[in-house]
Parts: C-alpha cells; sequence; structure tokens
C-alpha cells in the first residue's frame, strides 16, 4: 500500500525538483517470476513467503553516500567535513536544499497539470540523502505524504473511510511485525 501511495504522489503530483528524490521507474511482479540473483549469504525471499507474492520495486535515484542517518552510522560524517573548507557553509548548505525541497512540497501549483500542495509528514536523517557530489541534499520518503482532498472528493466520505480503515487493519503494528515463517503458514 505505502509503494502504491509513492507512486501515485509522484505520478499525480509531478514532483520533480533537485533537492527532491525522484522515481525513475516502478514495477510490480509475482516473486515466482523473480530471477534468483541472491548471493549465497542471504536466503532468498522464497524461503519465507509463497511463489504467488505480488512484490512491489521501485528504482529511485541513487545516491552513493547514502542519508545522513547512514552516514553518521558509518562515522564518515567527519571525514566529510575534513574534505569540506567550511563545515559550516556545508551545514548552511543542507539546511537552503532541506527548505527549498519542502517550500517546493508546501506550494500549491494551479494550472492543468497542478498540483496540490503536500505535507511531508516524515522528515528524518533516514530521509535526507546526500547526493554524489556531497554537498547537495535531497528529501525522499515521500509515501507518508498528505495533500488536502480535492474538491469534490474522488470518493463518496463513506468509500474514503472505509478505505482509511482497510489500510489500517492490512498494515497495523500486529501486522507488519510478524513472523516471517508465520506469513508463508497462513497462505
Amino acid at each position: 500500500m505505502l509503494w502504491k501511495r509513492l507512486v501515485n504522489i509522484h505520478e499525480r503530483c509531478v514532483l520533480r525538483h533537485s533537492n527532491l528524490n525522484g522515481i525513475k521507474a516502478a514495477d510490480v511482479c509475482l516473486l515466482g517470476e523473480l530471477r534468483q540473483c541472491n548471493s549465497e549469504d542471504r536466503p532468498s525471499p522464497s524461503l519465507w513467503f509463497p511463489p504467488n507474492t505480488v512484490c512491489a520495486f521501485t528504482v529511485e535515484e541513487f545516491h552513493p553516500w547514502g542519508s545522513f542517518a547512514d552516514i553518521i552510522l558509518q562515522n564518515s560524517l567527519m571525514g566529510l567535513f575534513t574534505s569540506l573548507s567550511s563545515p559550516s557553509k556545508f551545514a548552511l548548505s543542507v539546511i537552503r536544499d532541506i527548505v527549498n525541497g519542502v517550500t517546493f512540497l508546501h506550494t500549491d501549483m494551479a494550472g492543468t497539470r497542478g498540483r496540490p500542495a503536500l505535507a511531508h509528514r516524515n522528515i528524518c536523517l533516514e530521509n535526507i540523502y546526500l547526493k554524489a557530489d556531497g554537498i547537495t541534499v535531497c528529501i525522499g520518503g515521500l509515501e507518508y505524504g498528505l495533500s488536502a482532498l480535492p474538491s469534490p472528493p474522488p470518493l463518496p466520505m463513506e468509500q474514503l473511510l472505509l478505505a482509511y480503515e482497510t489500510h489500517l487493519l492490512e498494515f497495523g503494528p500486529e501486522s507488519i511485525h510478524q513472523d516471517p515463517s508465520a506469513l508463508s503458514s497462513t497462505s
């Protein structure tokens, strides 16, 4: 469901901005149709899930530095700072890029291909990526983004509430934290 939200947001809202992580491609297939390209130290997902399990993929922009959380965990932030002439200029550049990305998201654009303003709802170190140049950052993790309902709403309010309740039941904490072996036995 989060995959569907992310793809819909990118398709519907035309989110092309240098400070937003872009999607290059998205696809859905069955687990049984995937080639077995796992290494020996990583077990195949088919051991946990039946072959008719639906797999959803997104191909996003590649950021070799990773997220800020990755950089901090690897302690490579100090190495990055020592390679820069001025850490304070880098910090200001990061803040400027984040503000530019959030401003773009929050701006409502009118027109035939206009888009509603979006609220990110999950800006954290895991969703801020350092680009390959080592200076520019972009914001990812838009699958939890929200926008105002179009007027009129696409569905009656009762159907929207039912869809929301179904989403909560399907992706509630008790269903997310299940043991993978329990999933294959229930299918």
